[in-house]
């Protein structure tokens, strides 16, 4: 899995539900699994600071970036740092672009 697919994966059938960009916005989501860790915002930690609470609450906030909610990061994929961090509303169309037609036949 790429950190692309992560941050498509994270959204995907929330936006196939019919969620809206602030809906998704505001609901703080996010997914810590073996598979990825992925938030729509947050913070991105330098290397040094990872590896247990005690190392990010020592961690100088110069050092730390946030991340607004209007973007998807992806902090892990598969154990792999990479703190790659995507457009919300760029993922949200490429969603929606594969999203297939739905046909209601009642």
């Amino acid at each position: 899995m790429t950190p692309k697919e992560a941050a498509i994966d994270l959204i995907k059938r929330y936006v196939e539900r019919g969620d809206s960009i602030k809906d998704l916005r505001s609901g703080q989501m996010g997914s810590y699994s073996g598979r990825y860790k992925a938030s729509i915002g947050g913070s991105i930690f330098p290397p040094e600071c990872h590896g247990g609470l005690k190392k990010i609450m020592s961690c100088p906030k110069d050092s730390i970036k946030k991340v607004s909610s209007d973007k998807i990061l992806v902090e892990e994929v598969g154990g792999k740092l990479v703190n790659e961090v995507f457009n919300l509303s760029e993922i949200y169309q490429i969603i929606q672009g594969k999203k297939g037609l739905q046909l209601s036949l009642i």
